[in-house]
């Protein structure tokens, strides 16, 4: 085989790498926790993800409810959700 083909080959076989772990782990979604507020005279709040605010910020409304959910687990891994709330007057 001559240089040229052998390099050629070669770029197939790393593109074609590329576009194959490329594919396979851009169709797995990421592990995410996702969340959602229920608010003083609101109510449920739009479930949000990943560090976004859930309820109101400068309203002075309370927190009354949360759900919290674990999504997106690679299949094999288990996992779960661990928090602790502070209930005003009660500790």
């Amino acid at each position: 085989m001559n240089k040229k083909f052998i390099g050629f080959m070669a770029g197939l076989i790393v593109f074609g790498f590329s576009f194959i772990t490329t594919s396979v782990f851009a169709s797995t979604p990421s592990p995410s926790v996702t969340y959602q507020a229920q608010v003083q005279n609101i109510g449920w709040q739009k479930a949000v993800s990943d560090g976004a605010t859930a309820g109101t910020i400068g309203k002075g409304l309370r927190l009354e409810a949360i759900k919290i959910s674990l999504n997106n687990l690679p299949q094999g891994l288990s996992g779960g959700i661990q928090y602790r709330l502070f209930v005003n007057c009660s500790g």
